[in-house]
Parts: structure tokens; C-alpha cells; sequence
């Protein structure tokens, strides 16, 4: 099983061999004794090994790689290799591994530069799960520090992007080569790291690295939260101190049922061929193992029985649990078994084979298996690989230092990745134990969150995580923390007045149920009944000398016309539909029409009347009631030809203004074309104008006749309630625009009312005397 590869294993340091490194070779042994012992894997198979040494040297590492490409042995050929325990040794002997396709999987290695899967496709490795802890704790302003060794700047070029991502920032880098590096920087920057203000310090680094660290506990990153994915129980260079607190990324290391059994039964009698047995024995039990098939000396040096047990009474170093280095030794070898299980026995035993292209092509199956490999253990565990070949679950583990000067690490929580890339991580805060400067995780932001209803805005020459929070723009929001800007709400919605939500508008009319609108209503009714009785009036009275001097049958036309115009304003209250927006401003500019067009006619005629009295005038052909219907149709027509003018090219409808009003949604009749709606106001001015001027000239007709002047004060009336309206109409938003409308069309129309019509009623009613043909004939020869 174990096949002897060299002889200077500790040539240069006998005492380098270390306990829990060993542990991770009996881990290997254990996981291929238990797929040959089990019947379902593998049937007819035996899985066996080859183990070599690098010496903790790259070049070694590399020749001894391409030693088992050149093996001649054809049912001895490879088909993976786990390995190396560093990320340096994992790039040189993946150099050579894949050039002939073989699998390899790095189960100690951590350097991001690895993720390059175009120049290393057969590395499996994690990386990201310590993105996931900072912004888990919210820590996005930390410090950095590497060893310049290797790919240290590769390293830091991608952890940058992913942090950018992520919305991390570093304060401060420091990179050096060694001691005296490392001291010149820390007294070049010291100002700078006494002001610094992250509490977390990310590190990364290789043994060289650690070898140093105690530095850190003089310096002033003294005090800080360490966070690295070193692996650090396989380095005895560690500062309990300075680490007491830290955490760090680690290999899943979960228990597995029989190990520490297997290791109880392990003797150097088991294994005569492990090479490294004598020297690990003799050193656990600090005793002299004898050669190989020797009987034991009785006397003499301390000798070993070979009897001794891994964990028994003699042994109080060697660690019984299985570390996360050989868990992960452990899951590995039970996945390539299980795969090559998977893959037909056929295609197997072609792997075994001695053509080289078979071999080859085989691996390069076994590589893409792998890939996409989800397996249980018997420790009802899963997930040992995600879709992109990087290991898919990692444990959280914080460093307790303790009063002996040793440092243990207690599992605290995981990360998860899964193939779609997303993640979801697992931590215990209660069983953390923090750096003895704090009580709880601490804070470590450039800048504190901003609130909702607040926007960052970033500080100059500063990283991305220093910023400062100012309040929304108006008529914008934020409702998480930390946004970038501000958005807008929806059109039916607007901001409250935190700005952190949007919240839906009120929709606002001119409704009958509210005062400004039952009032209008109230008037318009009011003055609609008041016209209407005063059309009963002038009915009854017909025949009376006052109603026949003023042309009755204009005066009832205008009667009607007016009884209607205050009915319109009715159709400007209530919601908007396409009926009422249609009528609204059709129906009030044609029946205004025929009014004003009625006044006019009514004066002309005074004015024909006078006229007429001249002998060989020709004024009275004009005094037939005939040409007074048809000058009232005439003025009609026109409106309407306007009116379906504007009702075939652009009609009104029904529309919602979201912006008038900040928090409403005003509902109106848009007037679809604002030329044919100002073109009904100005054939109305116009018919007004005129009126106004036939009248004012007939102002000084006979009093029995003097209605004109009535007119002209009702026109001035008019006039100016409707040069009012404009600017009024122009200014105003919302409902109000409806409620300054009505008020025009009430205030012009009882204008007409009032001053023509009221003091007529005042006569017939009143002044029955004054209703008398020999009155009327009297006042206008005493004229």
C-alpha cells in the first residue's frame, strides 16, 4: 500500500515532520481502507496510493510531479492527485499535472490567483466566503496586510474587485518582503495607522509570513480583529496575544464515525512500509522504535514496544479529532472514488490502461465529473464541490488564545456556496469571542449608514465607503439604507414626508359631496329656478305694455337660454367622464351663444326701431320678428360650426394630473385643443363686445325704451367677469380651475339676469301704474 519514494525525508530537520501534519496521512489512509472494505464501492478494485514529499520546496515539488508521468507501470498509472498544501506548490505542480489532464485537487491552498481557470482548470479552491463574513458583520472599511511572497499582488488585485462588488473598502495596504520590510513600513506609516479608524485587519500570508507576526502585538494594529484564510493550526509560529479574538476561513471539518478508532489501532507493526512511521512514533512517545522485524531490546536506551496507542495514556499530543485539513483529505478521496464509481467499469478500466490517449481522455472525464460532483459521506454530509470546482462549504472559526500560550479555534459557523452562485452563511455571535478591546462585534465603517429617506454623496479623493448622507431630493425617496441615490414613485403615488416611503395619492374633483361643491350646485339651481320664475312672469304679463315695448319673444328665448346656462355649471362638478368633458364646455359656449346673440338682437332692434320712425326709412323691412330669429340662428351656427369643429379634430376627454398637486391626483377634462377652447371664449367676447357697443350708443334713446342701458351695464358686467377669467383660469390648478369657471358662467349669467330683467319685474310687480300704455305714451312726449 505504501510505496517508498525517498530516503531524505528528514535530512535537513528531523524535527519538521509535524503530528497534525501526519494526522492528514492516516486521514488518507483511513478514507482507502474504507472504500476497499466496502462492497458496493468499486466492486473487484482496489484503491491504493502513492505518497510524496515536496520538502517544503517548489522545485522539489515539481520534479517530483512529473516522476509519476514517466512511470512506465501500466496498471499502476494515476488517475488524480491531492495536493499541495500551499497555494505556491498547487501552481507548480499544476504546471506539469495539466499537461496530461490529471485532476487535482489543492486541499490546503487559499490564493485567490488559483480562480484563474483558463491557466488552472484543475484547481479547486475557495475564496469568496470571506467577502460573505465582512458584510455579514457589516465590516466594509478594513485594513490589509500580505506578504509580498508569490502572488500576493495578484491576490490583492482580486480581492479589490471583489470587494468593489461587494461595496468593501481597504484604508490602508501594506505589502513587504520580510522583517526589516515589514518594520521600515510600520515606522513610515505610522502616523497613518495611529489615525486609522477599521477595526478589521485582513491577512494573508504564507508560514514566512506568521513567523513574524509577533511584530504585530508591539505595533499599533495592536487591538485589532484579525480575519485571514491562513490555515493556522499547521504553523507553530503563532502569537496567542495578538490572535486571541481573530477569525478565520477554514476547511469544513466535520466529525467522521471509526476514525478515532482507526487511529487507536494504528502501530507501526500495521504499517511496516510507511517510511514515515518510525520517525512520527519516536517522536509522539519520545522513545526509540526498533527496526522493522527486529525483536525489542530489554535493555539500554528507551526503547518502544510498538504497542503504544495514538491518544492512550502515554500520548497526550497527538489530536484525536479529525482537523479540517484532513476532513477535506478525507471527502476528497471519497469523491474520487465515488466518481470513478459513477463513470461505467468499462471506462475504468480504460483509465488503467496503458495507452496513453485512453488514459488521457479518461482523466479529462473524471475532471468534468468532478466539477459538478454532489456526494454524501457517512457523515450525512453534502455538497463537497459547487458548479465552478470551488470547494462548497467552509467553516468559521474563532481563535481563543489561552492561558498556557496555545490557541484553538472553536467552529462558530459556515458558508455555503451552491452552483448558481449565490451564498448563505451560518454563525453563532453568542459563542464568539472577540479581542479582549471588545464586547460585541465591533463597527468598522468609513462612514456610518445612511438612513432611509437619505442618498450618499461621496466624498472626494475618498474609496466608495466614505460618503456623507444627505436628505432625498423633493419628490424622491429611499427605503433601504446605504442607497446611492434616491428614486422617484410611481405616477399615482408620492413621497411621505420622512421621504422613506412612497405612499398612494389622493384623487381629487370638484365632487358634489364637498362644500365648494354643493354651494356652486346650490347657486346654480338657485339662479336657474329664479330665471325660470321670471320667465313665468314675463308669460303671465305678456300682454302687458312693458313686456310688448321690449320684444317678448326675445326676452322669453333669452329667458330660456339663461335658465340653461345656469343648469351648465353642473356638468363642471362631479367626476370627469367623456360625456361631461364633451358637454361641459360645447353645451355652455352654444347656449351662452344664443343669450348673448338674443341681447344683440334685442339692442339692433331698439336701434331699428328709431330709425324706422323716419319717413322713407328702409329700417323697417328689419323690424320683422323674422329677421331678429334668423340674426339669433345665424350667431348660433356659427358656435356650433365651431364647436364640431373642435369635436372632430380634437375633442376633450378625461384626464389625471399627477404633478399640479404634490401628494393628489387631479381628475379633469383636458380640452384636447386649446385653440377651438379659446375660439368659443372669443366668439362669446365678440358677440359681448358688439352688444356692448350697439348699446352704449342707444343709451340715449327715449327712457320708455331703456332697456340699452341695461344692457350696457350688463355687458360691462360680462366683460369684465370673462377678462378675469383667463388670467384666473391660467393661474389656478386643480379643482379650483372648475370651481373659477362656474363662478364666471354664474356671475356673467346673473349679470344678465339682474340687470336686464330685474327691473321689469320690479314694474310688473311692484309698479302696476307704471305698466300702462298712457304712462308710456306720456313719458316719451314729455321727452
Amino acid at each position: 500500500m505504501f510505496f517508498a519514494i525517498a530516503c531524505k525525508m528528514f535530512c535537513c530537520s528531523p524535527n519538521r515532520l509535524m503530528s497534525k501534519n501526519y494526522q492528514q496521512v492516516l486521514a488518507l489512509v483511513f478514507a482507502v481502507e474504507k472504500i476497499n472494505k466496502d462492497p458496493h464501492f468499486l466492486p473487484n478494485i482496489s484503491l491504493g496510493f502513492r505518497l510524496y514529499d515536496n520538502y517544503y520546496d517548489g522545485e522539489d515539488a515539481e520534479k517530483i510531479t512529473i516522476f509519476p508521468n514517466y512511470n512506465c507501470q501500466g496498471h499502476r498509472k494515476m488517475v488524480a492527485v491531492i495536493g499541495g498544501l500551499t497555494s505556491g506548490f498547487s501552481v507548480q505542480m499544476d504546471n506539469v499535472l495539466g499537461i496530461y489532464k490529471l485532476p487535482q485537487i489543492s486541499y490546503g491552498s487559499s490564493d485567490p490567483v488559483l480562480d484563474d481557470r483558463l491557466k488552472f482548470p484543475s484547481l479547486y479552491l475557495q475564496f469568496k466566503s470571506v467577502i460573505q463574513l465582512l458584510l455579514h458583520f457589516g465590516w466594509t472599511w478594513i485594513g490589509f496586510i500580505a506578504s509580498a511572497y508569490g502572488r500576493s499582488e495578484n491576490f490583492l488585485y482580486n480581492l479589490e474587485e471583489e470587494m468593489k462588488k461587494s461595496g468593501i473598502c481597504h484604508e490602508y495596504v501594506i505589502l513587504f518582503q520580510d522583517y526589516f520590510s515589514f518594520i521600515t513600513q510600520l515606522m513610515q506609516r505610522e502616523k497613518e495607522l495611529l489615525k486609522s479608524s477599521s477595526k478589521i485587519v485582513f491577512v494573508y500570508g504564507d508560514s514566512k509570513f506568521l513567523s513574524i507576526a509577533h511584530i504585530f502585538s508591539y505595533s499599533t494594529l495592536a487591538g485589532k480583529v484579525w480575519l485571514t484564510m491562513c490555515e493556522w493550526e499547521n504553523n507553530k509560529y503563532i502569537h496567542p496575544s495578538l490572535f486571541s479574538g481573530a477569525l478565520s476561513i477554514g476547511s469544513q471539518k466535520r466529525g467522521i464515525p471509526g476514525f478515532q478508532f482507526f487511529l487507536q489501532s494504528v502501530t507501526p507493526n500495521k504499517y511496516p512500509d510507511d517510511i514515515f512511521m518510525r520517525n512520527f512514533w519516536s517522536k509522539e512517545f519520545d522513545c526509540n522504535l526498533p527496526p522493522p522485524r527486529s525483536p525489542s531490546p530489554r535493555f539500554g536506551r528507551n526503547w518502544c514496544t510498538g504497542e503504544e496507542r495514538l491518544g492512550g495514556p502515554l500520548d497526550s499530543h497527538f489530536e484525536m479529532n479529525m482537523s479540517p485539513l484532513s476532513y477535506i483529505i478525507f471527502r476528497a478521496v471519497l469523491e474520487l472514488a465515488k466518481t470513478l464509481h459513477n463513470l461505467s467499469v468499462n471506462r475504468f478500466y480504460k483509465c488503467l490502461a496503458v495507452a496513453d490517449h485512453i488514459h488521457i481522455l479518461c482523466c479529462i472525464q473524471l475532471h468534468s465529473v468532478l466539477k459538478k460532483t454532489l456526494f454524501n459521506n457517512s457523515a450525512v454530509e453534502d455538497a463537497f464541490l459547487n458548479g465552478t470546482g470551488e470547494l462548497a462549504t467552509f467553516d468559521i472559526l474563532n481563535w481563543i488564545g489561552l492561558n498556557n500560550g496555545s490557541l484553538v479555534s472553536v467552529n462558530i459557523g459556515e458558508v455555503i456556496h451552491n452552483s448558481t452562485k449565490n451564498y448563505s452563511i451560518a454563525i453563532n455571535e453568542k459563542m464568539t469571542l472577540w479581542n479582549c478591546k471588545f464586547i460585541q462585534p465591533p463597527h468598522s465603517v468609513c462612514s456610518h449608514k445612511c438612513l432611509p429617506g437619505f442618498q450618499k454623496m461621496l466624498l472626494k479623493n475618498k474609496p466608495k465607503c466614505c460618503f456623507w448622507c444627505i436628505e432625498c431630493p423633493k419628490g424622491t425617496i429611499s427605503n433601504q439604507s446605504d442607497m446611492d441615490s434616491c428614486m422617484k414613485c410611481k405616477e399615482d403615488f408620492y413621497p411621505n414626508k420622512a421621504r422613506k416611503k412612497c405612499i398612494p395619492k389622493h384623487i381629487v374633483f370638484l365632487s358634489y359631496a364637498e362644500p365648494l361643491g354643493i354651494v356652486s350646485a346650490s347657486i346654480a339651481l338657485y339662479f336657474s329656478f329664479l330665471s325660470a320664475l321670471v320667465l313665468g312672469i314675463f308669460i303671465k304679463h305678456r300682454d302687458s305694455p312693458t313686456i310688448k315695448a321690449n320684444n317678448r319673444h326675445l326676452s322669453y328665448i333669452l329667458l330660456s337660454s339663461l335658465i340653461l346656462c345656469f343648469l351648465c355649471s353642473l356638468l363642471f362638478i362631479g367626476r370627469p367622464r367623456k360625456i361631461t368633458c364633451i358637454l361641459r364646455q360645447t353645451a355652455f359656449g352654444i347656449i351662452f351663444s344664443v343669450s348673448l346673440a338674443t341681447i344683440l338682437a334685442k339692442t339692433i332692434t331698439v336701434v331699428l326701431a328709431f330709425k324706422a320712425t323716419k319717413p322713407g326709412s328702409s329700417a323697417q323691412k328689419w323690424l320683422r320678428p323674422k329677421f331678429s330669429y334668423f340674426f339669433v340662428m345665424v350667431c348660433f351656427l356659427i358656435q356650433a360650426v365651431i364647436c364640431m369643429v373642435w369635436l372632430g379634430t380634437s375633442p376633450p376627454f378625461p384626464d389625471a394630473d399627477f404633478y399640479s398637486e404634490p401628494g393628489h391626483i387631479i381628475l379633469e377634462c383636458n380640452e384636447g385643443s386649446s385653440i377651438a377652447f379659446y375660439s368659443i371664449l372669443g366668439y362669446m367676447g365678440l358677440l359681448a363686445l358688439v352688444s356692448f357697443i350697439v348699446a352704449f350708443l342707444a343709451r340715449k334713446l327715449p327712457n320708455v325704451f331703456n332697456e340699452a342701458k341695461f344692457i350696457t351695464f350688463s355687458m360691462l358686467v360680462f366683460c369684465v367677469v370673462w377678462i378675469s377669467f383667463i388670467p384666473a383660469y391660467l393661474s389656478t390648478k386643480g379643482k379650483y380651475i372648475m370651481a373659477v369657471e362656474i363662478f364666471s358662467i354664474l356671475a356673467s349669467s346673473a349679470g344678465l339676469l339682474g340687470c336686464i330683467f330685474l327691473p321689469k319685474c320690479y314694474v310688473l310687480l311692484l309698479h302696476l301704474d307704471k305698466n300702462q300704455k298712457v304712462h308710456i305714451t306720456r313719458k316719451y312726449f314729455d321727452r
